[in-house]
């Protein structure tokens, strides 16, 4: 009878243990939990970075002699949430050093499940200093990083064709609004906002519903925007963009929701955007200071309420700086 009595109130402790632990676990979506996030739980798609860039510790040193080689080695990581699949390195304003400029890097994926954290790769280049005779000269480099990247937002919209006549609206139908998207989409160029509007219009004596989008955009990384099939030109010859053709400008490669398309070739979902520059239909010019606005329209096929993702999918290079001060030492005698 006691050991029965015994393995009846273990049998109980261990009931309540497991109890708590499921309390634990599946309030996780409520409040704090000790359990940690696996990667498959993770959103990639968020924040603002792309191709990040350091240099390693004492790679170059702070001073450096005359008539020696050194190394310069530059850290990679792929923060974002896009592969990159075509990538350059380029050294320039050395004056008492001499340096092969220009470095390929090739493919970084980008953060997934499989890998959290994003590719990381370093880069090393051989330096050689120059003889500067008599006195130490200071002098000082750049490393720039030009890249192709890409953004793929997803921001929850309603579409809802009887907002406008309250006697069709249903409870519970979703309520049209304006969306605002903080954080990034795991990429340094976000869609940060999202307005909707409505309109009732006559379609060959059919009454239908055209719904109206405002899309704004803006560059949100530390680095420079640059148009896709420019993306390399400073690193791979150093020279200036284009203010007006080259720099700051997104290609629009499609906006989407439900069946209705940008790019879709059937008329009847296809979407209809303005705003782009030089009627190229596809290329953004994105304000140096604040954002550019996308406004895309569509005429609905139906009345039914609903809620779905405005998919939005950008394409641009990207162009990133990190600068360091060295000494070119002079031997002394020489």
């Amino acid at each position: 009878m006691l050991k029965t009595k015994k393995v009846f109130i273990c049998g109980i402790i261990v009931l309540l243990l497991v109890f708590c632990f499921g309390c634990n676990k599946f309030s996780s979506g409520i409040g704090q939990t000790d359990k940690p996030l696996s990667p498959w739980d993770m959103d990639f798609h968020k924040g603002t970075k792309g191709l990040t860039m350091k240099l390693v510790e004492n790679q170059p040193p702070s001073e450096v002699w005359e008539n020696s080689v050194f190394q310069i080695a530059v850290e990679l990581r792929n923060e974002g949430a896009a592969n990159i699949k075509e990538s350059l390195l380029y050294i320039s304003d050395f004056k008492y050093v001499s340096v092969n400029k220009i470095r390929s890097v090739g493919d970084l994926t980008g953060k997934s499940a499989t890998d959290p954290v994003g590719r990381l790769k370093i880069e090393s280049f051989e330096v050689n200093a120059l003889e500067v005779k008599d006195d130490d000269k200071a002098d000082s480099f750049v490393v720039t990083a030009c890249y192709k990247y890409e953004t793929k937002a997803g921001i929850e919209i309603c579409i809802n064709p009887n907002v406008m006549d309250i006697a069709k609206l249903k409870e519970g139908d979703c309520n049209p609004s304006s969306v605002s998207a903080s954080g990034g989409q795991g990429a340094p160029v976000a869609v940060t906002k999202v307005e909707e509007d409505f309109i009732p219009i006559n379609d060959g004596g059919i009454l239908k519903t055209k719904v109206l989008f405002k899309i704004h955009i803006a560059n949100l990384g530390s680095g420079k925007l640059v148009k896709t099939d420019a993306f390399g030109k400073e690193c791979i010859d150093g020279s200036s963009l284009d203010a007006e053709k080259e720099s700051n400008v997104v290609h629009v490669k499609d906006v989407s929701f439900s069946k209705y398309s940008l790019v879709s070739a059937d008329k009847n979902y296809k979407i209809d955007c303005t705003g782009f520059m030089n009627d190229t239909q596809s290329d953004l010019k994105i304000g140096v200071k604040g954002d550019a606005i996308l406004s895309c329209s569509t005429v609905l096929d139906g009345n039914n309420a609903f809620t779905t993702p405005l998919l939005v999918e950008l394409e641009y290079g990207y162009t990133d700086y990190i600068t360091k001060s060295i000494t070119i030492k002079n031997i002394p005698g020489t």
